[in-house]
């Protein structure tokens, strides 16, 4: 597979474009006055309060597994401090086998098995929900559904996340606790807050750091998300890349037929730039130049960069590899570019960020390219540790729960 990487002509299209995009986007929900209703506003914890602990379950929807975690997160000193205590993978029914399943029976019946059966107690529960999200007239609305979606669709994007999500996890506890102390406080079960996963990265930053941050999701597809002002207010922008289309990029006769043989919606970016369908892009090659290679089958990148550097799996993947990280670091660069930072922290999360030298790896291209392509003067850092979308989840959370419900601070005249 010969296919070299991209070259800088390329890349300055991709980045040109990309912020033009982003400008155009931003620029359209000003004028029509819709960042209210799609975006997150960055709310600061805004109370009188030295020392509090909770515990916050976090459910996970929409990425490789159904997750969920829960949080110890303690105000100390006017700091949060956070612990994670817990984490429970779940793999989703089969998609051919289960298409109409709706999304929150399964989640709160997993949800509230685990909670009893552990005995595991929280004060608050956070949904974590890896696609699109618009918010209005205190909705949580999901505004598409894509890759490995495997419940059922046209309800699920007409109804509120939480409201749906909290009638299911209290029709489930009334069931269950049938049987146990009718006493049980299950309050604690009901989630307060949905957050899109690449948000939910982002705010991670206000527990673990002080600088201007970009939070990145790189799994199964890709994502970006950081702040944006409008007015007074600061909003978390949920950058969607994994649907960017760049019309200057050229598409490999591979990459065209693998799109050709999909039989659901793809995002163009997450093929490209996730590692969903690497394994897929693989075979694709495989077939198209007949090369005399054994297919491989299912979603085992990971197994396939254990194998020796001669492995030509591993060639063909890693030149995949570079290509993607290419992509990624036009986007970055252009979302750098538009939000005007000097300085910025990468927050990485994810299984495509799982290996230390990918990240670093990562890092230096952004870098390299920052100042050759895109001719940005800017300090760039990267930041990696598991969980991140679990702590930016339950930080939200909290800090919702304690502007509503403690004094505000007082404010000086």
């Amino acid at each position: 597979y010969d296919v070299p990487g991209y070259t800088k002509d390329t890349l300055y299209n991709v980045y040109y474009e990309y912020q033009l995009h982003l400008t155009e986007n931003i620029n359209n929900m000003i004028i029509c006055d819709d960042i209210k209703q799609t975006l997150v506003e960055d709310i600061p914890l805004n109370v009188d309060i030295k020392k509090c602990e909770f515990n916050i379950a976090i459910l996970d929807v929409g990425g490789s597994f159904f997750k969920i975690a829960v949080i110890n997160i303690k105000v100390v000193d006017g700091k949060l401090k956070t612990e994670t205590t817990s984490v429970k993978n779940f793999e989703y029914p089969i998609e051919s086998k289960n298409g109409q399943i709706f999304w929150y029976d399964w989640v709160s019946d997993k949800f509230v098995e685990y909670m009893l059966n552990n005995d595991i107690k929280t004060d608050l529960s956070s949904l974590i929900f890896s696609y699109p999200i618009k918010y209005k007239g205190g909705k949580s609305m999901p505004m598409a559904l894509a890759k490995h979606w495997c419940f059922e669709f046209e309800e699920t994007l007409k109804s509120d996340l939480k409201e749906t999500l909290n009638h299911a996890i209290k029709n489930k506890l009334f069931d269950n606790l049938t049987s146990l102390d009718s006493t049980v406080d299950s309050t604690g079960l009901l989630v307060n807050c949905v957050l899109n996963d690449s948000v939910a990265t982002f705010l991670s930053s206000k527990v673990i750091l002080d600088d201007i941050a970009i939070g990145i999701i790189l799994g199964t597809g890709t994502n970006g998300s950081f702040i944006i002002k409008c007015e007074d207010k600061e909003y978390v922008y949920n950058a969607e890349w994994g649907s960017f289309v760049p019309k200057s990029l050229a598409l490999t006769d591979e990459e065209t037929d693998f799109i050709n043989s999909l039989q659901k919606k793809y995002n163009l970016m997450d093929i490209l730039i996730g590692n969903g369908y690497k394994c897929g892009l693989i075979n694709q090659i495989i077939k198209t130049r007949s090369l005399n290679l054994i297919e491989i089958e299912g979603d085992c990148v990971k197994h396939i960069l254990q194998k020796d550097d001669d492995d030509e799996h591993k060639i063909i993947l890693q030149k995949l590899i570079y290509r993607s990280r290419q992509l990624m670091s036009m986007l970055v660069c252009g979302s750098i570019n538009v939000i005007k930072a000097n300085k910025i922290c990468i927050l990485l999360n994810g299984s495509g960020y799982s290996d230390d030298c990918e990240r670093q790896a990562l890092l230096k291209m952004i870098q390299n390219y920052a100042k050759e392509i895109c001719d940005l003067d800017v300090e760039i850092k990267i930041h990696y540790e598991e969980g991140l979308t679990f702590i930016g989840a339950a930080y939200y959370s909290l800090v919702k729960f304690l502007n509503e419900n403690v004094k505000p601070k007082k404010t000086m005249n």
